[in-house]
């Protein structure tokens, strides 16, 4: 038996190509002639005979029946096809169907269908007419008996009209089938109005856009901008458009970097001109009226002073002992309030002590004792154990030595009077080989398993900055495309805007405290179980001072111009808290203010204590003051950024107006 398909011809949602502008003439034996246009799914000229019509079964059923005589068949004037979705244009078309068999019975039908392209967006509306007579004993005339009339709208098909059944499941309006797929009901139906294959496939495709259906898979006409080589000649405007552009962002660029480099660089150029400003204080507690170590070291002090600066030396200051009256507990108090980058003292009773080891033969003489050297490596490590501890060290070469020599001579006077002397100095040959020495006492400092604290000291800062970019820009791009930037009040969109960078950087400062203390920076050496959450809080107003910057200026420059703003401010705080601003130019005095320096003078302060406490607060103060100007900045900056945003809204909605009074007006 015939299938439905094979009777009817291809689905409509046959997944071939369909015949663009193509026009298949249709013909049966009566002469008619039917024209597809485009669309159409027939391929070359179709026609049928007599016999042909009275091969077809009548089950309806299984398979369509054809007329059973010549008489029975369509007149031309019935059988003319046409392409039911006009392409463009308003038209009227009459397509008369066919009277078709149905099981014995003759079914007169008289199809009369007006359609023309209704104003709009495509929608065409369809008019029909039609009439069915069923009488078991004749055949009456066409068009007698009941009539039925019917308009129906039907949108293009690129409106789409979803409709949710029971179930659950989305469909097109007015039907439960497939998109596009006839279910064999609807293959019948159509088969019993058209006669021929065609016909039916074109009828189907009618009942289809009546039920609200779309039209078939691959209908609409799909076109592709063409490609083009780099060097197309087609492409020119656009290529030249391209390379200003990017010759303009490359210029940015280039100056961008020249500027922030030498920034940068221009901090430690001079760098070593600028070591008098490093203070040596010198203090001598040797009362000794005959001590070869005081003036000798008082001699190279005043020599060390005299140098022009463009040689790297330090400035030394000599001290009276009786500021001093707690002795070595008020010069370790010098380094630790940072009155002083190191201290050089020569100690009590120094020269005595020498004295008295070659008379008596005290073995225990330590030569190293006479005169001590105080600083702190953890204040700046970097210049500190780098160039501080290598000054002082040749500083006191030539004064060591000089007043070893003195001593010696003064030895060798007593030992030509004194026979016993030679004797006993053998029990001491230190006396007589070293004499003086000195010893350095670097506290506080750095321990051998302390240094994973010397990354916060330099480059962790920096992550800091990046994250509050990160959180400002995916911010900005979440509240563009979530539509939030438009429908929100602007109060509203300042609370957003404070909100929630507040909340991501309290846990983004907590988690960079966790790897602090995971490292094992001693965080309890000075404030005990308060040094983890003082740290915590430290890190988190500087990266509000940090990422308020960002935020500010995000709502000015907008994100494409952000990243342009990271760069400069990245190297302006690490140039900060690179070295310290007493060996930079005057010009960089500002950089006191910036964020990252009073961080890291405060996080040494808690983990290290190479301050005096209480000016924690002084540095949490300071932070807390950029902080204050950003907050004033900041709600400029979205009311600048609101108004923009409108005033661009209004000029583009002026400009589509202007646009359509132009096109009425052509």
């Amino acid at each position: 038996m015939t299938s439905l398909y094979d009777t009817l011809g291809r689905p409509l949602s046959y997944h071939g190509e369909h015949q663009q502008s193509t026009s298949v003439p249709l013909s049966d034996t009566a002469g008619s002639t039917a024209v597809l246009g485009r669309g159409g799914y027939g391929s070359g000229e179709l026609s049928r005979t007599d016999s042909e019509y009275q091969d077809e079964p009548s089950n309806v059923a299984g398979s369509l029946a054809g007329p059973s005589s010549a008489a029975d068949r369509p007149s031309k004037a019935q059988s003319s096809l046409i392409d039911p979705f006009p392409l463009s244009g308003p038209r009227d078309d009459t397509v008369s169907l066919p009277s078709t068999a149905v099981s014995g019975s003759v079914v007169p039908s008289h199809h009369t269908e007006s359609r023309q392209l209704a104003p709009g967006r495509g929608t065409i509306i369809t008019t029909d007419t039609s009439s069915v007579e069923r009488d078991t004993d004749e055949t009456r005339p066409v068009g007698a008996g009941s009539s039925e009339s019917s308009t129906t709208v039907r949108p293009a098909s690129s409106d789409k009209y979803l409709d949710t059944n029971e179930t659950g499941n989305g469909n097109e309006k007015g039907n439960t089938q497939d998109l596009g797929e006839l279910s064999e009901k609807q293959l019948r139906q159509a088969g019993m109005i058209a006669t021929t294959t065609a016909g039916a496939g074109m009828a189907a495709r009618g009942m289809l856009a009546q039920s609200g259906q779309r039209e078939p898979r691959g209908w609409q006409e799909v076109e592709v901008e063409p490609k083009y080589h780099l060097f197309h000649p087609a492409i020119r405007k656009q290529r030249h458009l391209a390379i200003k552009k990017g010759a303009i962002l490359f210029l940015f660029i280039t100056l961008l970097l020249w500027a922030c480099l030498s920034f940068f660089w221009g901090s430690t150029y001079l760098l070593e001109n600028n070591f008098h400003r490093l203070t040596v204080n010198y203090i001598s507690f040797d009362t000794d009226p005959e001590s070869f170590l005081t003036p000798a070291i008082t001699t190279a002090a005043n020599a060390q002073n005299a140098l022009p600066g463009s040689e790297a030396h330090m400035t030394w200051i000599v001290k009276d002992p009786a500021d001093y009256p707690d002795g070595l507990q008020d010069v370790y108090m010098d380094i630790k309030a940072q009155r002083c980058w190191a201290a050089v003292v020569v100690n009590a009773n120094a020269t005595t002590a020498w004295r008295n080891a070659l008379q008596t033969g005290d073995s225990s003489y330590d030569p190293t004792g006479a005169v001590g050297v105080y600083y702190s490596s953890a204040r700046f490590y970097q210049v500190t154990l780098l160039y501080v501890d290598a000054i002082l060290k040749q500083n006191l070469q030539t004064p060591l030595s000089t007043a070893r020599g003195n001593a010696y001579k003064s030895f060798v006077t007593t030992a030509q009077s004194n026979t016993t002397a030679l004797t006993l100095a053998q029990a001491v040959p230190q006396a007589i080989g070293s004499v003086f020495g000195y010893t350095i006492f670097d506290y506080p400092n750095i321990g051998n398993n302390q240094w994973g604290s010397a990354a916060p000291m330099e480059a962790s800062l920096i992550y800091f900055v990046i994250f509050a970019f990160y959180i400002a820009m995916f911010g900005g791009i979440g509240r563009n495309k979530s539509g939030l930037t438009a429908k929100l009040t602007l109060p509203a969109m300042l609370g957003l805007r404070v909100g929630w960078p507040l909340i991501a950087y309290f846990i983004m400062s907590l988690w960079q405290t966790c790897v602090v203390a995971a490292f094992k920076v001693p965080l309890t050496n000075v404030l005990g179980s308060g040094g983890f959450p003082a740290l915590w809080m430290l890190n988190y107003v500087t990266i509000i001072s940090g990422g308020f910057a960002m935020e500010t200026v995000l709502a000015i420059v907008g994100p494409p111009f952000l990243p342009f703003f990271l760069m400069p401010w990245i190297i302006i705080n690490i140039t900060s808290s690179f070295f310290p601003i007493e060996l930079m130019p005057v010009f960089y005095r500002f950089l006191r203010w910036t964020p990252f320096i009073n961080n890291i003078m405060a996080y040494k302060i808690i983990a290290f204590g190479t301050d005096l406490t209480h000016r924690i607060g002084l540095h949490f103060g300071i932070i807390f003051g950029v902080i204050g100007v950003e907050l004033i900045g900041f709600p400029a900056a979205v009311i600048y950024e609101r108004w923009k945003t409108d005033k661009a809204k209004i000029q583009q909605l002026k400009q589509k107006a202007e646009n359509e009074t132009r096109a009425e007006n052509a």
